[in-house]
């Protein structure tokens, strides 16, 4: 009898460590594919971001051109002032076109020498307090054709993820 009861217990015991085994592994199996889903998710986060830069920066609404010729990572000062205004003046125009193209994010250009300066050229923030925040920093140059002058600014977009 004795020696029936010490195998009962030694299968029991055995039993027990075999299910919390399987446990941690499941606990483990289900944390490394959320770690990896969260990854992907930044990883997919981070390319619109990139995306989205090239296309703030490739706007022709507001970009240099000379004899029908654009500049890469030029802004024409005249044209920032314009859309800043229109943007303010006919926001029902302005957002819904912008939101498909931009999304959630804040768009802002900050002239950095030799004066300093900044114009919002979109913000569409989420109410409550974002999950994650994506920010690129694009460095630009600003023309100003009435003075025929360049300053240095940057380009400034950030992304709100909920």
């Amino acid at each position: 009898m004795k020696r029936a009861q010490i195998q009962l217990g030694e299968t029991i015991f055995t039993v027990i460590i075999l299910i919390l085994l399987f446990v941690f592994g499941l606990v483990f199996y289900s944390g490394s594919r959320e770690r990896g889903t969260d990854r992907q998710e930044t990883l997919l986060q981070d390319l619109d971001a990139i995306a989205i830069s090239k296309y703030v920066g490739a706007l022709s609404e507001l970009q240099c051109s000379s004899l029908q010729v654009r500049r890469a990572n030029c802004l024409n000062m005249l044209k920032l002032d314009g859309f800043v205004r229109f943007r303010q003046e006919r926001p029902d125009l302005f957002t819904p076109y912008y939101f498909t193209q931009l999304g959630n994010a804040m768009v802002r250009v900050d002239e950095i020498y030799p004066s300093t300066q900044s114009w919002v050229l979109y913000n569409n923030t989420l109410g409550e307090t974002p999950r994650r925040v994506s920010s690129s920093l694009i460095p630009v140059s600003i023309h100003n054709p009435v003075l025929d002058r360049h300053s240095f600014a940057i380009l400034t977009l950030e992304q709100y993820y909920r």
